[in-house]
């Protein structure tokens, strides 16, 4: 079963330590199909306020960041600093910036 980006977020709002291996999956998987697709729209559309909020990032951000800030906040993931990696694929793709403050 896929999970959408917002079901995962809320998930790791709502308990960044009980997420199952699966759910971890889940999310990586969210994130490398956004990196994927880091042209299209859907990618850059902006979150609700309540999600940036939760992540500690400013109202207005987009839902990939999101994504990268709930990869992020789960601990041991797997080291990766999903911000810092979303901020590197939107400069090779030549997007604006980001309005994260990392």
């Amino acid at each position: 079963m896929t999970i959408s980006l917002s079901d995962f977020v809320e998930e790791v709002i709502a308990d960044r330590n009980g997420l199952t291996e699966e759910q971890l999956q889940q999310g990586i998987d969210l994130w490398d199909e956004a990196i994927e697709s880091m042209s299209q729209a859907a990618q850059l559309m902006i979150a609700p306020a309540v999600y940036c909020s939760e992540l500690d990032l400013p109202q207005g951000s987009y839902w990939v960041e999101v994504l990268a800030a709930a990869l992020d906040a789960v601990p041991d993931i797997n080291g990766t600093d999903h911000l810092r990696l979303l901020q590197q694929e939107i400069e090779e793709c030549g997007l604006a910036p980001v309005p994260f403050s990392a």
